[in-house]
């Protein structure tokens, strides 16, 4: 009975401690926010007239290449880093990491000075992670270093919908053509040098 007694309690105790680190887990894991159409501002960063027209550039970008470029900004991503937190962040928004589709999500952590660029499959075969990290270098950090977001974040979306936009052409070499005169030309030598086989065909003949 009292071994019985020891079990129960330790058993107790186990648990206890699992719905205590569960707890301490719910408080420091940072939530995902619902997604809020093209533009999450979490943190509170736009000016409701800067958001509105980036939230406008972000749709004609959408119905011109059919792309769709989403935003986050929260204050933090702690204690994750900036990745996986965004990983979970396209999961829980549905977004498909090898989806034909083309989305992009910027997502950027102001108190930790974080910006990542997450992307499908479709966008990555136009926009590989080295030109999106150059755009988060020449575009994005720029101006967030210098608290200006929402120049930033619009000369971001520009430079991704450039480049999204830009179809290289092949130039093709016009193919020569053969005028009539070169053609004439040609057939009447033809028909000089079969004439002329023909008569020291006929002078052969008749000199035996």
């Amino acid at each position: 009975m009292r071994r019985t007694i020891i079990v129960l309690c330790f058993a107790a105790s186990l648990l206890a401690a699992q719905v205590a680190s569960g707890q301490e887990a719910a408080k420091t894991a940072p939530a995902i926010p619902e997604r809020s159409g093209y533009l999450t501002d979490q943190a509170q960063l736009l000016k409701t007239d800067r958001a509105k027209q980036l939230v406008g550039v972000l749709k004609q970008v959408n119905q011109q290449i059919g792309a769709e470029i989403y935003i986050l900004l929260v204050h933090s991503t702690k204690p994750l880093k900036i990745v996986p937190y965004t990983h979970q962040v396209t999961k829980a928004w549905g977004l498909n990491p090898d989806s034909q589709d083309k989305w992009l999500l910027i997502l950027v952590a102001v108190d930790d000075g974080g910006i990542n660029i997450a992307d499908s499959k479709a966008t990555r075969a136009i926009l590989p992670d080295k030109e999106l990290g150059l755009i988060i270098e020449k575009q994005l950090k720029p101006a967030f270093n210098a608290g200006n977001f929402a120049a930033g974040l619009a000369a971001g979306v520009k430079a991704i919908y450039q480049r999204l936009a830009f179809t290289p052409t092949i130039k093709e070499e016009p193919v020569p053509q053969t005028s009539k005169r070169a053609i004439h030309t040609e057939l009447l030598l033809l028909g000089l040098i079969g004439l002329l086989a023909v008569v020291l065909y006929f002078l052969v003949v008749r000199s035996r």
